[in-house]
């Protein structure tokens, strides 16, 4: 599990220093910018809230007995394999409306906002099962098993994490509409959403403590804090950045 979760970070690391090191670029259109904060601010990050109360919804009922454990996981099975397909529907159709229909950004899949939904998309899917286990570890091989409060617990983290990242996509969606050029992650961030950046993990990695008297034992020692799941989260939100807020290439690179 450790293991797994330092390749998973750093493989997000390195996509946002891959998606970042493009070539001479033109600033976005006011257009193209509103379609941006649309999929950056709105459109993904829903998507994450709503896929993460299909899987908590399905932990739930499988530790009620009315449902399987099994189905809960990736590639997930059943009413939350549909519940998921719907969302995912949603999110790639997001992409084809409102401002990106307008203009699509040529940094988007070369300016095809249908195919920049599905790939989004699926990059978000798989971040999102990455993460997942790591909340919903298997702790049947712990001494109470998996306890009430313990499934209380990973509920509430669940739940907080993926309402932190609509919270802080927001917020950064707004630090570029409001004409910002140093909204994106590093030491020269924009000290307001830097400032609001801190508050909401701060708010948030006490809200999951606080849910968490009796963690499962299953946690991995790097992610049994709610500041070091909060930690994580904001990598990855950091790590997708550049693909939200692209530039798209200047007249010299198009053909």
């Amino acid at each position: 599990m450790k293991r797994m979760f330092g390749m998973f970070i750093a493989t997000g690391v390195l996509g946002a220093m891959v998606l970042s090191a493009q070539p001479a670029a033109a600033q976005p259109s006011s257009d193209e910018l509103k379609c941006q904060t649309q999929a950056g601010g709105k459109i993904i990050p829903k998507f994450v809230l709503k896929k993460s109360k299909c899987i908590v919804k399905c932990e739930q009922l499988a530790r009620k007995g009315k449902g399987m454990a099994t189905d809960c996981d990736a590639p997930y099975a059943g009413d939350t394999a549909a519940c998921i397909a719907k969302e995912e529907g949603k999110s790639e159709a997001g992409y084809g409306k409102g401002k990106c229909a307008v203009d699509c950004p040529e940094c988007y899949s070369g300016g095809n906002c249908t195919t920049e939904g599905m790939s989004r998309t699926a990059i978000t899917e798989a971040q999102v099962d990455t993460v997942g286990p790591l909340v919903y570890c298997d702790d049947s091989g712990s001494p109470d098993m998996l306890n009430a409060d313990e499934g209380k617990c990973q509920d509430g983290s669940a739940k907080t994490l993926s309402k932190h990242v609509l919270k802080v996509a927001k917020a950064t969606a707004k630090c570029v509409k409001k004409g910002n050029t140093d909204c994106a992650p590093g030491p020269t961030r924009n000290a307001e959403l830097e400032a609001k950046i801190a508050d909401l993990s701060g708010k948030n990695a006490a809200k999951i403590d606080d849910k968490c008297s009796d963690k499962p034992e299953c946690w991995n020692v790097s992610f049994d804090t709610g500041s070091e799941q909060i930690l994580v989260v904001n990598g990855l939100i950091d790590s997708n950045y550049a693909a939200f807020y692209c530039s798209s290439p200047s007249g010299a690179f198009l053909n």
